[in-house]
């Protein structure tokens, strides 16, 4: 019995031995296959976080790739820069230069100007000091020579009657074939005054010839050492201011050929001038 007992126990005790390494094996198994999930966790885990990586890196490598490009750009313009400030320096200069230039060009036409304007002056003086006649010498003198005109004319035209008498010149006319045409003054206009002139002058259908250098032989005396161009200026300027509105017509003949650059400028549409050429 005793030793019924005692295999009784040593079975019992192997027994639970046995119990005791299968539920010993049984955790170690379960650690590890707690283990293994954690380690296909981690590595699953760890997959993602390469994936999640990569994604960065290759967003990394894009970005830098992005900067460089920008980084070319920028170069590219801050050369582009640098040329266009270059550029800007040298217009700069340039701009500088020209501005020298404008400014040494207009002192020079001020500098001009105010010689010119110091000539002018001088020629106002001169002119100032210089007597000008009136109106009336030269209507005298352009009537006297308006009638030996006509006188020569009718000579040439019909010799037998070269020598008329002494009408005015407002009286007698050439007409046509050489007919005379006999002008009526009005009352109270006394033929060869200067109111029988300043009347012809106020007629739209007559015309007053002018012996320019006759004219201004006779008034020289007040016109002064004038230059030529400035008396036959000065002759035209004072048959303008004879001009009333309406009136006649005034050609004014230069028997002379025309000098080079000082012909007058016409400056009434009654009032015409001409060179004889010689």
């Amino acid at each position: 019995m005793a030793r019924e007992r005692a295999e009784q126990v040593a079975k019992d005790r192997a027994l639970r031995s046995e119990e005791a390494r299968r539920a010993e094996e049984i955790r170690r198994v379960g650690k590890i296959e707690r283990a293994r999930d954690k380690a296909l966790a981690e590595k699953a885990k760890a997959r993602g976080d390469a994936e999640t990586f990569r994604e960065q890196r290759d967003r990394l490598r894009r970005e830098t790739r992005k900067l460089v490009r920008e980084r070319d750009q920028a170069m590219v313009e801050a050369e582009a820069g640098r040329s266009r400030l270059a550029g800007a320096d040298k217009d700069n200069v340039t701009l500088k230069a020209a501005l020298e230039e404008a400014r040494r060009r207009r002192k020079e036409m001020a500098d001009a100007f105010a010689r010119e304007r110091a000539e002018l002056q001088a020629q106002i003086r001169h002119l100032r000091e210089v007597r000008i006649p009136d109106l009336e010498g030269p209507a005298e003198a352009i009537e006297a020579i308006a009638g030996r005109l006509r006188r020569a004319q009718a000579a040439m035209i019909r010799p037998s009657e070269a020598a008329e008498d002494n009408r005015s010149p407002t009286q007698r006319g050439a007409g046509p074939m050489g007919r005379r045409a006999v002008v009526e003054h009005p009352p109270g206009v006394r033929p060869g005054s200067r109111d029988a002139l300043r009347w012809a002058l106020r007629e739209p259908g007559f015309v007053v010839l002018v012996d320019a250098y006759n004219v201004i032989l006779e008034a020289r005396r007040g016109w002064g050492d004038l230059p030529g161009p400035d008396q036959r200026r000065l002759l035209l300027s004072r048959c303008e201011a004879m001009l009333p509105e309406p009136g006649a017509e005034i050609w004014v003949v230069f028997d002379s050929s025309e000098p080079d650059g000082t012909t007058p400028a016409r400056r009434h549409p009654r009032l015409h001038h001409e060179f004889t050429r010689g």
